[in-house]
């Protein structure tokens, strides 16, 4: 069993891991918070586009 997250986005976000860890680690604390044996959060990010940002770097 495991949670399965799934985010998408059109431009490259630099700070899209740390919202991923934010997700991941609440669905973590969730799980503890309701007293359940925790299982595995894997999270996605689908990335449709096809350019970059001039600010990404």
């Amino acid at each position: 069993m495991a949670l399965f997250g799934i985010e998408n986005q059109t431009d490259i976000e630099k700070n899209m891991p740390f919202r991923v860890i934010g997700y991941d680690g609440a669905a973590y604390r969730q799980q503890l918070l309701q007293k359940r044996k925790p299982v595995t959060v894997i999270t996605l990010v689908l990335h449709f586009g096809t350019k970059e940002r001039d600010d990404y770097m």
